[in-house]
């Protein structure tokens, strides 16, 4: 099990994007393996065991030295989260494996065979599964959410093993689709706002006669939700309103919470057929969400009250 975690590392050196050049010459020239991944968010992170024995980051999301020791002749693993962002696993100068990103940095004081290397994989709920040989000289699965499992399988000494997410994987259409809500991050609540294209001024609530006013357009929860299924998947005509039947005819429904992925389109409150209010499922018990008069399209926790989903994929 994971003990001992570290708070998060400061970044205390960051190189310009100019030095690209020198970062991947460097890995080159003194034949250290990299491993590369895209991130969730666009764009592409490498992770490699630099000349100092440090473990480097490099690529669009950040660039740095982040003054982890690493065992020689290893070589770290980089994945891209399905929440946005990555995470790499290592053999640290210890000897133990550690996780190093943007869902944990840590060490798990798992015992790793010397020599040996860590392989990772994102997991649709947005966490992450490493694959080690541990110094016991069996395979050994890392859990970010349940921490380590002895699959009681027995290795050859100095091999590594490699591991890969079946049916699920942090891009598609469902990433695509938290991308989308993503990209409305801070737009205002308007009751009724929102289409395929994008915010707009709605219309007046019917309980209060409450309108956004001339010129400013904005989603309310649904209204997100259109917009960033049609943004991603191309699907529209999807009902303005919480008649979840009407939802699940363009997609597949979800019955438990425990079956989301990234992308999912949640439901709360009152009941499936009629529910209160909607919001974009990014993983790891995250969505976004526009909530109410005066709170801007955001990111938060699950709301309570889960009454079903729908997922869309064209």
């Amino acid at each position: 099990m994971l003990t001992g975690i570290t708070s998060r590392i400061q970044w205390w050196q960051v190189y310009a994007a100019t030095a690209r050049s020198a970062f991947i010459a460097s890995a080159l020239l003194f034949g250290l393996a990299a491993a590369d991944s895209r991130a969730a968010t666009g764009g592409y992170e490498s992770a490699f065991q630099a000349n100092t024995g440090q473990l480097i980051v490099f690529g669009d999301l950040l660039n740095g030295n982040t003054y982890q020791g690493m065992k020689r002749v290893t070589s770290p693993s980089i994945a891209a989260l399905a929440g946005g962002g990555y995470q790499t696993a290592f053999q640290a100068n210890t000897g133990d494996l550690v996780v190093f990103g943007d869902a944990l940095n840590g060490n798990t004081r798992q015992g790793m065979m010397a020599g040996t290397s860590p392989a990772i994989a994102a997991s649709p709920d947005g966490g992450y599964r490493v694959a080690f040989q541990a110094n016991t000289g069996q395979l050994y699965i890392y859990d970010s959410r349940s921490g380590s499992r002895n699959l009681q399988q027995g290795m050859k000494p100095g091999t590594s093993p490699s591991l890969t997410a079946i049916g699920a994987s942090p891009g598609g259409q469902g990433q695509a689709i938290v991308n989308a809500a993503r990209s409305m991050a801070g737009q205002p609540y308007c009751w009724g706002g929102g289409t395929p294209s994008g915010p707009t001024r709605g219309w007046a609530e019917q309980e209060t006669g409450r309108i956004c006013p001339s010129g400013v357009v904005g989603l309310d929860c649904t209204g997100l939700a259109i917009y960033a299924v049609a943004k991603a998947t191309g699907i529209v005509g999807l009902p303005h309103s919480g008649w979840g039947p009407g939802w699940a005819a363009k997609g597949t429904r979800i019955y438990n919470q425990r079956d989301l992925q990234p992308g999912d389109i949640v439901f709360f409150r009152g009941s499936f057929d009629s529910f209160k209010h909607a919001g974009v499922y990014e993983g790891g018990g995250m969505m976004w969400d526009a909530q109410n008069w005066g709170v801007p399209v955001q990111r938060r926790a699950l709301a309570s009250g889960f009454v079903g989903a729908v997922r869309f994929r064209r």
